[in-house]
């Protein structure tokens, strides 16, 4: 994701909606440990939704994200 929108011209402040898709719940505290270290701050933390993968993906994590970067000329 870092790289993807570094590659924008961007930065993790310029992330406004993350979906993360798990094939095993219990993964969600590891997710929320890397998402308070990449939001540290409360006020500015991107909207997000956690949910599950569907039984027979191959996936054990999927993430879709819409950030904004604005075109610096």
């Amino acid at each position: 994701m870092l790289a993807i929108i570094g590659a924008a011209g961007g930065s993790v402040e310029d992330t406004i909606k993350v979906e993360i898709y798990l094939h095993d719940s219990s993964d969600r505290n590891a997710v929320n440990e890397e998402w308070l270290r990449m939001f540290p701050d409360p006020e500015s933390r991107p909207a997000r939704h956690v949910r599950p993968l569907p039984p027979d993906s191959p996936s054990l994590v999927h993430c879709e994200f819409i950030a904004v970067v604005e075109d610096v000329p």
